[in-house]
């Protein structure tokens, strides 16, 4: 699905993609965004976002066993994060049924995209004017707390379900941007804490704080609609001062099992570059780990590449690559 080895063969990769190295064991690639019509999806992230992206074709008979679904194949187009290390994919899917869905923001594995933006009014009439669906109950930005990095946010839907959320801050002094975006993040609701660290954490080797208790956030009931009495605990992927990865767990608050398929519009996914993927492999085989990739086996789509698919304990299709060069 991301795959830079396939963006270089295809001409399509831009030397601003770089993934975030955690710890020496992992790196943050993309946040995957699996859409029912690439050309629909790519308007709203360019009218709303200012945002774009080429959108090349991938035959390559490798697809079909990396998603273990007969017959499928795959467009793409990876957009550009301004002075972020990741990148987002938008990957539409043909060749195979396909049922899209939409989770609910306390739904294990549901996804946030987090853009931050200067200018959040300018956002806001944007996604409007496009038919958006905002999710903050005013329909209008909501203030944040002091310790957040931005000072007002907006909660809404793209055209596949996934929330994203447009979060004002100021122009950054370290790398500055003339586009709207400044930087990006990601966050994902988890099933349980601990069962994301033992992924993550033990077997993937990444660095996570947070706090082990539950704490109220106001701010959640105005920003998402959720009640007021809400409470919730995050798990931070941290790299270099950043914190390009959230996790988060509500507690008492309703949530069910996402039932997507990988090729499904609306499905949670992450990609990240990995070393020794065959002892990973291994390692996640005894964790009895859900592989999706056909066989259990990684696939090769590209000389000295090889990729596959897992699932996480929070639903999330996590792709594992190694690129030998």
């Amino acid at each position: 699905m991301r795959w830079i080895a396939l963006l270089l063969l295809l001409g399509g990769v831009a030397g601003w993609l770089q993934a975030v190295d955690i710890d020496g064991q992992a790196t943050i690639l993309n946040d995957i965004h699996v859409v029912n019509s690439l050309e629909k999806t790519l308007a709203f992230y360019r009218d709303v976002f200012d945002l774009d992206g080429d959108t090349p074709s991938l035959a390559n008979a490798g697809v079909a066993a990396m998603v273990n679904s007969s017959g499928a194949r795959l467009r793409f187009t990876v957009l550009h994060l301004p002075n972020t290390t990741f990148g987002l994919e938008l990957a539409e899917f043909s060749g195979v049924e396909r049922k899209p869905g939409r989770a609910a923001i306390s739904d294990p594995g549901a996804g946030t995209l987090v853009l931050r933006v200067r200018d959040l009014n300018r956002v806001v009439d944007a996604a409007k004017k496009s038919s958006a669906e905002i999710v903050t109950p005013s329909g209008a930005p909501v203030k944040l707390r002091p310790t957040s990095v931005g000072a007002r946010a907006i909660l809404m839907r793209d055209p596949d379900g996934y929330f994203v959320e447009g979060e004002e801050v100021s122009p950054s002094r370290d790398s500055p941007s003339s586009a709207n975006v400044q930087s990006a993040g990601m966050r994902f609701a988890m099933a349980d804490s601990n069962a994301a660290r033992k992924f993550y954490g033990d077997l993937l080797g990444f660095k996570l704080t947070g706090r082990t208790e539950f704490s109220p956030n106001p701010a959640m009931s105005d920003f998402a609609g959720t009640p007021q009495e809400t409470q919730l605990r995050a798990l931070n992927v941290t790299a270099r001062g950043t914190n390009p990865l959230v996790f988060y767990e509500f507690k008492d608050l309703p949530g069910a099992a996402l039932p997507f398929r990988i090729h499904d519009p609306g499905a949670p996914a992450i990609s990240f570059r990995v070393k020794d993927l065959d002892g990973l492999i291994r390692r996640l085989r005894a964790a009895r780990t859900p592989i999706v990739s056909a066989r259990g086996r990684a696939v090769q789509l590209v000389p000295e590449s090889w990729s596959i698919f897992v699932r996480d304990p929070n639903g999330i299709y996590v792709e594992l690559y190694e690129a030998t060069r």
